[in-house]
């Protein structure tokens, strides 16, 4: 149920590429809200407890990979480290 773009375009910053994006045409575009419906629909027929198990795995993968995703947040973004840790830590709540 995925939709992956053929075309990436890079992250700009002053003194490294820190990663890519899609650049998408119209068509990947419809492919991708094509495949979030389908997942959406997928998602609606879990049951509460499948659906807060998977809540539950999204928290800790978070926690996890909270220092890698705050680096990646303070490079993408320019915040402080400490501001994206607590994002991290609060999304991960």
């Amino acid at each position: 149920m995925t939709a992956e773009p053929q075309l990436w375009s890079p992250i700009q910053q002053q003194a490294n590429v820190p990663g890519h994006v899609p650049d998408c045409d119209a068509g990947e575009t419809g492919r991708a809200v094509a495949a979030a419906s389908r997942a959406f629909e997928d998602w609606s027929r879990r049951d509460l407890r499948c659906r807060a198990g998977l809540l539950h795995k999204l928290r800790d993968s978070l926690k996890d990979n909270r220092e890698s995703l705050a680096q990646r947040l303070t490079a993408e973004q320019g915040k402080p480290l400490a501001e994206a840790r607590g994002e991290i830590t609060i999304g991960a709540a």
